[in-house]
């Protein structure tokens, strides 16, 4: 390619093809159904671990994974509500801090999590 023909790839016609690929990226480490939150949907192979940010809608999440499973989620909310979780793999239990750095914490379902606005969650130690 010349590099005339990597200008017209960012240009606002090709607004809609960067769009589509970010989404399709996207999808295989995480996916939202309305209030529902998909992790690792389709990770696929090569990409055992790793840790990305996203933008969901009224939540920030980073997402941290190694041997293909889930490891640690920081999760804060824009706005107030409640998310079903969906690992694929059913996890019975994990840990939830309202800090980083706090040391006591609490043991929670993996099913759902309620938020207020401006509320972090930090999610780790994931049992089976």
């Amino acid at each position: 390619y010349y590099f005339d023909h990597f200008e017209d790839l960012f240009s606002f016609k090709n607004a809609r093809a960067l769009q589509t690929g970010y989404q399709s990226i996207r999808s295989y480490f995480f996916a939202q159904e309305g209030r529902e939150l998909k992790f690792l949907p389709s990770l696929p192979n090569g990409l055992d671990s790793g840790k990305m940010r996203l933008f969901a809608n009224h939540l920030t999440i980073t997402l941290e994974w190694s041997k293909r499973e889930v490891k640690r989620i920081v999760m804060q909310a824009h706005q107030e509500g409640e998310w079903k979780l969906d690992f694929g793999k059913k996890f019975l239990s994990m840990q939830r801090r309202k800090d980083h750095k706090l040391q006591s914490t609490q043991k929670v379902s993996c099913d759902t999590i309620s938020l207020k606005k401006g509320e972090y969650a930090f999610l780790d130690q994931f049992r089976r």
